[in-house]
């Protein structure tokens, strides 16, 4: 006799086998041919109804914990988005605030743009540079020339220096000025002179003769 006992559904062949026993009848050896059998297996509905019963059942503080974290969080989600936007808001706003402080006084700006331009040696992009920070600086009047703005701060190197890179040939886009050192460091002594908008100085006093102001 032989038993089998299935663990699990499904479909299963058990192989057939030879059996060789001996006959005391006959006083001699047999063979039995066990043929392959096939057991279509179904779960038990006894088990099924078991596991159902051992499953334990959603608790309402269970269910208040899942949706309290869900909603948690959502809002947290929605928080960092909010931040997000209020940042590139005010991010935004500073660069219109600072592009409308360019655009009302453009000097700091091209005075920067000086600055870079006089550290290299392309006297094509210092005299590009110089003329685009002379143009913002306060109006008086017609625009001054290079030789009259070295007038205006004073300096006799900086005119010097100015008669210097005008006269390299402009034909040639890379041709090379090594003092840009030098205009810098003049034009940083003279720039709080050259920014302010007016030259003149008003003064007021008292002539005790005339018994009024002059």
């Amino acid at each position: 006799t032989i038993s089998y006992f299935f663990e699990s559904p499904g479909t299963f062949t058990v192989p057939g086998f030879d059996l060789a026993w001996w006959n005391p009848s006959t006083n001699a050896w047999q063979v039995a041919a066990v043929p392959a059998a096939s057991f279509e297996v179904l779960a038990s509905p006894d088990a099924a109804t078991e596991s159902t019963e051992l499953a334990p059942a959603a608790t309402p503080l269970g269910t208040f914990a899942k949706r309290f974290l869900l909603i948690s969080t959502g809002l947290f989600i929605l928080a960092l988005l909010i931040r997000s936007l209020v940042r590139g808001v005010r991010r935004l706003n500073r660069r219109r605030e600072a592009k409308a402080h360019d655009q009302a006084n453009p000097e700091p700006a091209r005075w920067k743009e000086l600055q870079r331009a006089l550290r290299g040696h392309n006297a094509q992009a210092m005299v590009v540079a110089l003329y685009r920070w002379r143009d913002a600086l306060p109006a008086r009047g017609d625009k001054p020339t290079l030789i009259a703005l070295a007038e205006r701060a004073k300096s006799a190197d900086l005119a010097e220096l100015f008669n210097e890179l005008l006269a390299v040939n402009p034909d040639q886009p890379n041709a090379r000025f090594s003092d840009g050192a030098k205009i810098a460091r003049l034009l940083q002594q003279s720039r709080g002179h050259l920014t302010r908008p007016n030259d003149g100085v008003i003064t007021l006093g008292i002539d005790s003769s005339l018994n009024h102001l002059n």
